[in-house]
C-alpha cells in the first residue's frame, strides 16, 4: 500500500512511492510515541479508579499519592511530540502541494509559509496543547518570558500543574492566580485528546476504556 493517510479530516497522505523526504521514519515514531504515553496514562486513570491511589478520588490535586513525576512527565512529553508531529504533516502537505523539495525549505520566502501554515494548523487542532507545549513543556515560560506572558502564567509554567479530575488526568485545570493575573495557561486530559483525536490521525492505535 502506497498511501499512508496522515489527516483523514484534510485529506493529507503521505505516498510512499514519492516521498517529499528521504527517509521519513519520524512520522511513523512520533505516532507510536504518542501511543506509548497515552497508554501510560490510561493505565494510571485506570489504577485510580481500582483503588491504587486510595479510595477512589474524584479530584486530586498538587501531587499524587505515587507516579506524580511520571504523570507530569508524559504530558510534556506528549505536548511536545504532538506538535512536531502535527506540524510534520502540514510540512508534507506544502510539499507536495508546492512541489517543494528539501533544497526549497532554505528559501526565505518558503519558511515564512511553513512556520506561518505549520503553526495555523497545530492552533486549529489543539490549541490548548500547543499553549502547554510553548509555556511549560519546550521550556517554561519564566525562564524566557515574553511580554504576552503575565506573572501568572509565569509562576504556574513552574509547578508542574497536572491533577486528577475524574476520570482523567488533567493539565492546568485549576488557573494560579497572581498579584490579580490569572494564568493564561488552557486546560487539557492527555488520554481524552488522544481518543478525541484518534479516528482523524490513528485510528490503528487504541487504548483501554476508562
Amino acid at each position: 500500500m502506497s498511501m499512508i493517510i496522515l489527516d483523514s479530516v484534510e485529506n493529507i497522505n503521505l505516498d510512499t512511492n514519492n516521498m517529499p523526504i528521504a527517509n521519513l521514519q519520524s512520522i511513523l515514531h512520533a505516532k507510536v510515541g504518542l501511543h506509548t504515553l497515552a497508554v501510560t496514562i490510561r493505565k494510571e486513570e485506570i489504577d485510580v479508579k481500582n483503588g491504587g491511589y486510595g479510595p477512589a478520588p474524584v479530584m486530586m490535586t498538587m501531587g499524587f499519592p505515587k507516579n506524580t513525576g511520571l504523570i507530569n512527565s508524559c504530558f510534556n512529553w506528549y505536548s511536545i511530540t504532538l506538535m512536531s508531529y502535527l506540524r510534520l504533516i502540514k510540512l508534507i502537505y506544502l510539499m507536495y502541494e508546492n512541489t517543494w523539495s528539501t533544497a526549497d525549505l532554505q528559501v526565505e520566502a518558503n519558511k515564512k509559509i511553513i512556520k506561518k501554515e505549520c503553526v495555523k494548523y497545530v492552533k486549529s487542532i489543539a490549541p490548548e496543547i500547543y499553549m502547554w507545549r510553548n509555556k511549560v513543556a519546550a521550556h517554561f515560560a519564566a525562564t524566557d518570558p515574553s511580554n504576552a506572558d503575565n506573572l501568572g502564567t509565569l509562576e504556574q509554567s513552574l509547578m508542574g500543574n497536572i491533577d486528577y479530575h475524574k476520570p482523567y488526568f488533567t493539565a492546568a485545570s485549576f488557573l494560579w492566580t497572581s498579584n490579580n493575573e490569572k494564568s493564561q495557561l488552557k486546560s487539557w486530559a492527555l488520554t481524552k485528546n488522544f481518543e478525541d483525536l484518534s479516528q482523524r490521525f490513528w485510528p490503528e492505535h487504541k487504548i483501554s476504556k476508562i
